[in-house]
């Protein structure tokens, strides 16, 4: 007899606007898991495939039913022996609104905004998933105050208007700006309704110098979230006044957990010599609201020419890391550890990546996914959205190949350095494909993956200066997990993503100044402490580690009845073309990656 959790299906309501797509998942049920069936109480108004992918096709409600089923061993009749509903509603696209977490922020601070239908549960779900027949144009008030991204721009992909239901905006310089959206309905029956729009008033003021802390260690927490302080020095001890219970705690590990309540607090660090000699060290500990939560992708793509590319490459495997504020910090667990994926599963696979703020995600079919994150089903604005856009990167034949033919793939693709990568298949047997040029020749009737793999290590530089030596307190600096080396001068990108990746409070601070690399470094060296100094502004290089990456293209062969030319006659034009003898051409094993 097996006991198992309850069969149910998520998520509980769906909302639908015309044309959009959905996948519905069932949790429960025995172990091995039977099939599942799916149904809808009216076809007219939504229909549902088996593996739960809904489409509106009709305004309306109905019923989506999911029952498990099994064939029994005596009489082969189909057993339904666990089922479950939930709602379905189709609607029309009537109103849209800009939903921004903030409409006041200081110079540097960068937010994810997004689209929303006329109530809370028209998301970006139901707007985003829609194939076509939707596009959404984004216009500023006033130029110089704000700058309007599209998602992924740093990752190498430049997201089209039809999928640009949430961008980000970056505050540039103290102002007042209105921030637009029109969303442009095609094949709509009503003319006058053809598009929806809405606007928002932002307000952006100049932030001030950052306050020094050469005389003690400060430390940014989030409410309910926790931090591990280290030291450098055995037998240290820590202390917390009376007066700070209840915001933060601290136990004899370390371990320092921050409460409900915000606010700063003062911790007290005692580092005991055995020569009879202590160590006392002060941490600032401050508890911040979290004002909104943003996923980004860290997966970096390099194209011929330089541009970007449409869409993530199929068989790309993306990074996506979560940031709360703005500011990615190792407490950033504490938000996502109650939030929701939503996705499909059918075009990508998210896991959760080996630290506590980031998911790999796995590009396995072509076509649109929404990624998105919700710490607080309560508030809106601790929920964000990003579209995944997937499309083959390996140019695929326009004819079915037969036995002697010959063609030259080709990828928009190279490394960081216009590097090109290198190409393999999964049987040499089927077809021959030469590693550096593509071309390949089809030699017996069958199935074959083409991959296209590259390698390559981004690198990030700082300044090629030294600071004066200091003597060194309880440190309880972060660490690198990557060797520094090498010696370059920085650029912005560069000095940016390094602030981030050394301390939550470095970037807070250099996010705000980075179209000055000077004002930039100036500002860092006061957060930067005498002992982290070391790894700052040191005349070293980061290199960040990389994964290895393949792109995939299935290929059918078949033998067909026609005359067969022989192998010397069907390579002698491609001989002529590429300047390759065929006597050289044989199956040949690659390994290159992307930096991750």
């Amino acid at each position: 007899m097996q006991v198992y959790p309850r069969f149910t299906l998520q998520p509980r309501s769906l909302a639908l606007t015309l044309g959009s797509v959905r996948q519905v998942k069932w949790e429960g049920g025995p172990h091995p898991q039977s099939s599942v069936g799916f149904s809808v109480s009216d076809s007219r108004i939504a229909t549902v495939t088996d593996t739960g992918l809904v489409r509106g096709v009709a305004v309306g409600v109905v019923k989506l039913r999911g029952a498990l089923q099994t064939v029994t061993q005596d009489t082969g009749a189909l057993l339904t022996f666990a089922q479950d509903e939930v709602d379905v509603e189709v609607f029309n696209l009537t109103g849209v609104r800009i939903q921004a977490p903030l409409v006041k922020l200081s110079v540097g601070t960068e937010m994810p905004v997004y689209v929303m239908g006329s109530d809370s549960s028209q998301n970006p779900f139901a707007l985003g998933s829609v194939e076509s027949g939707l596009s959404f144009h984004w216009n500023l008030g006033k130029l110089g105050v704000l700058e309007i991204q599209t998602r992924h721009t740093q990752a190498g992909v430049t997201v089209s208007p039809a999928h640009s239901f949430s961008v980000l905006v970056r505050a540039w310089a103290a102002g007042r700006t209105s921030l637009r959206v029109t969303v442009q309905l095609a094949n709509h029956t009503s003319a006058s309704h053809q598009q929806l729009s809405d606007e928002i008033q932002i307000l952006v003021n100049t932030l001030g110098p950052p306050p020094a802390f050469e005389t003690f260690v400060y430390r940014l927490l989030l409410s309910r979230s926790l931090s591990c302080l280290k030291v450098n020095r055995s037998g240290a001890r820590f202390h917390q006044g009376s007066f700070w219970e209840g915001l933060v705690t601290v136990d004899s590990q370390g371990v320092l957990r921050a409460g409900p309540d915000t606010g700063s607090a003062l911790l007290e660090v005692i580092a005991m010599e055995t020569c009879g000699v202590n160590q006392t060290l002060l941490i600032s500990v401050r508890v911040s609201p979290v004002w909104f939560v943003r996923l980004f992708s860290v997966s970096s793509l390099y194209s011929v020419g330089g541009g970007g590319l449409p869409a993530f490459p199929l068989g790309w495997t993306i990074r996506v890391l979560g940031a709360n504020s703005g500011v990615v910090s190792p407490n950033v667990d504490s938000i996502f550890k109650h939030s929701s994926l939503s996705l499909r599963d059918d075009l990508v696979q998210v896991t959760p990546d080996s630290d506590s703020h980031s998911f790999v995600v796995q590009t396995v079919s072509g076509g649109l996914t929404v990624l998105g994150v919700q710490a607080d089903p309560t508030n809106p604005s601790l929920s964000d959205y990003t579209p995944l856009p997937v499309l083959p990167a390996i140019s695929a034949p326009t004819h079915t190949l037969r036995p002697g033919d010959t063609l030259c793939f080709n990828t928009p693709l190279t490394g960081p350095h216009g590097q090109p990568g290198q190409w393999n298949v999964s049987s040499s047997r089927v077809l021959q494909i030469d590693s550096k040029t593509g071309a390949a020749l089809a030699k017996h009737s069958g199935t074959v993956v083409v991959y296209y793999r590259l390698e390559a290590a981004e690198s990030l530089s700082v300044p090629s200066q030294t600071p004066s030596s200091t003597s060194s307190p309880p440190s309880l600096s972060p660490s690198l997990s990557q060797p520094l080396c090498g010696a370059s001068p920085p650029s912005l990108s560069s000095l940016s993503l390094l602030c981030r990746y050394l301390s939550p409070d470095i970037w807070y601070s250099c996010r705000t100044c980075l179209r000055s690399t000077a004002r930039c470094l100036s500002w860092c060296s006061l957060l930067c402490s005498p002992w982290q100094s070391s790894l700052c502004w040191a005349p070293r290089r980061c290199s960040l580690p990389y994964r290895w990456v393949t792109l995939g293209l299935t290929l059918s062969i078949r033998t067909f009845t026609a005359p067969q030319y022989t192998m010397h006659t069907a390579l002698r034009p491609w001989h002529r073309q590429y300047g390759v003898n065929a006597i050289h051409i044989s199956s040949l094993s690659v390994v290159r990656s992307v930096p991750l």
